[in-house]
């Protein structure tokens, strides 16, 4: 059987200017698959930087494996992109959906592919556009998780035309959809937040504890797309994946995320820990409303969720019909690579003895040697560096992800966060601060897994 790992980007890339290095890097995990599964014969097709699927040095793949087929897809539409998929004679095909930033969409593309490759009678593994699109409209997606009858934040939707341009109409003397608008928000409970309904993640998110702040606020130019103005679920922030089986569906491991001071997740600065397993939690409540969700949106492959636990509840925040940022953890705690999940959404689950407990946290862009360091631990289990020689502001010039773990407890995590902090003192007292907090919210006598 020929299966092949794909995914695009629709976004320019400077491989030049954009360096990520990943330890172990992609090559590993592809070579212990090879052995896993003898019988398939591997193929990558991808766009650049081709996150989880190639290592890469500029603009070519680097450390290329002898019995893996690589190709880096040059095609700007589905046709043309399915094409050459196609051309490389496929028995399954299974998308490997990233993200990047300023829109959330590379599914969206990879979904029409998959598509254009079923009309050729290719069998593949996809989300549907359909249910892309859905997950990457955040009104859209809201809607239908309140239809479905979920937990989620009260908003308020604003079309940004009728917003701002309604009343610049000579007949009309008042805006009535603004002041509608306005009326509503001004019967919500504050803090709200107001985002951008196409945005990734929580970037460009702002908090508003008044009323007058969002009317301020709606009424500038930094109101320039449509917006969400919702209600701040109060309580704990939590991630957790799905994968897709040849038998159904199977949950990932529950993770707890550290907050910024307003109580939303970072992307580029939260801590991340698990698995949670207290029973305070109700896990076989939320795992029974994931899989209900996942069945009404009709999920395939892997897909995450952001959640929020408030006043003993579950709120859904987001949908992600993608890999995500928390897939090296989740994977880690199984014992496995993302590359062999994607594999296991089409072929026999491979068991593994390797549970474990894991944190990530991140760092400012280290050097080499500092992390070749760092490497020598025999609990750190994943590093990825990033780095943008583009950027122009301090935020913006990337970071170093680290991965720790354990396979006995989340004291024996904090033991080796304790030792990488003691051996490391270049490494930021602040994260290890935010880390050892995020530990200690998590019960210690949590039961192994």
């Amino acid at each position: 059987m020929k299966i092949v790992l794909f995914s695009t980007n629709s976004n320019h890339f400077d491989g030049i200017k954009f360096l990520t290095d990943e330890y172990p890097e992609v090559k590993e995990n592809l070579s212990k698959l090879t052995k896993i599964y003898s019988d398939v014969k591997l193929s990558i097709a991808t766009q650049l930087p081709g996150k989880f699927l190639i290592d890469y040095e500029g603009t070519e793949i680097k450390n290329k494996l002898p019995d893996v087929e690589y190709t880096i897809l040059k095609g700007n539409d589905a046709q043309t992109i399915a094409e050459e998929i196609y051309s490389l004679r496929p028995d399954v095909v299974i998308e490997a959906s990233f993200w990047e930033r300023p829109y959330d969409w590379l599914s969206v593309m990879d979904s029409m592919i998959c598509r254009e490759l079923e009309d050729k009678g290719i069998k593949t593994v996809s989300n549907s556009i359909e249910t892309c699109l859905t997950c990457f409209d955040k009104a859209i997606t809201q809607q239908k998780l309140f239809e479905n009858k979920f937990n989620i934040a009260k908003g308020i939707y604003v079309h940004h035309n009728l917003f701002l341009c309604a009343g610049t109409k000579k007949a009309v003397k008042t805006n009535v959809y603004r002041e509608s608008v306005l009326y509503r928000i001004q019967k919500l409970n504050f803090p709200v937040v107001i985002k951008d309904t196409c945005g990734l993640s929580s970037y460009g998110m702002e908090v508003c504890q008044t009323f007058e702040e969002v009317k301020t606020y709606l009424d500038s130019k930094r109101n320039n797309s449509d917006r969400l103005v919702e209600e701040l679920v109060q309580g704990e922030q939590f991630g957790i994946e799905l994968y897709s089986t040849k038998s159904g569906y199977k949950m990932g491991p529950l993770y707890k995320f550290t907050t910024n001071k307003w109580g939303i997740t970072s992307p580029k600065l939260s801590v991340k820990a698990g698995p949670v397993k207290q029973e305070k939690y109700k896990l076989d409540e939320l795992e029974a409303t994931l899989l209900r969700l996942a069945k009404i949106f009709n999920l395939k492959g892997v897909a995450q969720f952001d959640l929020v636990f408030s006043n003993d509840k579950w709120f859904i925040i987001e949908i992600n019909p993608r890999l995500s940022g928390m897939s090296e953890c989740s994977v880690i705690t199984l014992g496995k690579s993302v590359q062999q999940i994607l594999l296991e959404t089409v072929l026999d689950e491979k068991k593994t003895d390797e549970e474990n407990y894991a944190i990530s946290l991140k760092f400012e862009v280290l050097d080499k040697e500092k992390i070749e360091k760092i490497k020598n631990f025999d609990f750190i289990k994943k590093i990825i560096r990033i780095e943008n020689l583009n950027a122009r502001q301090l935020r913006e010039m990337g970071y170093t992800e680290i991965i720790l773990s354990s396979k006995n407890s989340f004291n024996e995590l904090k033991a080796n966060l304790e030792s990488l902090k003691k051996e490391c003192d270049f490494l930021s007292e602040e994260e290890f601060v935010h880390s050892f907090e995020l530990l200690d919210s998590i019960e210690t006598n949590t039961k192994n897994l």
